[in-house]
């Protein structure tokens, strides 16, 4: 599950909890580690929540800083574009390597206030990133998802890039929301890659029903993993 933060992790334990018995068990959850426009009291409950989550083993990485882009950083004529299409979220969208490691050091630093050991992955917000942040990610932590493929480290320092679609149905348009469910199946049906499913919260309103057989309909026919279990094998590819 995608975007859990400190406005609205109450809510999403609901889904978290009723995926789980769909599921049979913890998954995987990303997480904006930004709290400071939270009260003291609702982001010790949040950093309560995270722990707890992760005492039950779920795995969480990272998820952006803010998820909400600095519009004071310089960014690529591309990266504004990519601004308009994701209403601002894609806050790491154009960024020169400067600025990516400027932001991606804020991330770590909001997580490390969470009180949590470095998580072991990053998330850019919708996928959209400059070329240098793989590379920055890959420096501190194992595992980078970008919007194609999974990039891995292994403990050895050898790094491999998986593909990876990610099958999301957040921000898409009712008239659409069809197609890409059946984009979904026919990538789970297929017997290469890591196909992902990107939930959000957004997605258990009325589409709910549909997500969760499209849950169903993947626990069907892919084994379940976590981040973590593509840096036990090295020939891991489906």
């Amino acid at each position: 599950l995608h975007d859990v933060h400190v406005h609205n992790f109450a809510a999403c334990a609901e889904i978290i909890d009723g995926l789980r018995e769909i599921v049979g068990g913890p998954f995987s959850l990303a997480v904006i580690p930004f709290t400071e426009d939270a009260s003291d009291e609702k982001s010790a409950a949040f950093r309560a929540q995270l722990a707890a989550w992760k005492n039950e083993g779920f795995e969480l990485l990272a998820h952006g800083y803010r998820h909400h882009s600095d519009l004071t950083l310089p960014r690529s004529y591309a990266g504004f574009t990519a601004l308009h299409f994701t209403q601002g979220e894609g806050e790491f969208a154009g960024l020169a390597e400067n600025e990516s490691a400027l932001l991606f050091d804020k991330s770590i630093a909001a997580w490390n206030a969470l009180g949590l050991t470095l998580p072991v992955g990053f998330i850019p917000p919708a996928w959209y990133y400059g070329e240098s942040l793989p590379l920055l990610v890959l420096n501190k932590l194992q595992i980078f998802e970008g919007r194609a493929a999974l990039r891995i480290k292994f403990s050895d320092g050898e790094q491999k890039k998986i593909t990876s679609a990610p099958l999301s149905f957040a921000g898409i348009p009712e008239w659409s929301l069809p197609a890409a469910f059946t984009f979904a199946r026919t990538s789970l049906r297929a017997p290469w890659g890591v196909p992902r499913l990107a939930l959000h919260p957004v997605d258990f309103g009325a589409n709910g029903d549909r997500v969760k057989e499209i849950v169903r309909f993947a626990l069907a026919r892919r084994k379940r993993i976590f981040y973590r279990d593509l840096l036990c094998d090295k020939t891991a590819d489906k």
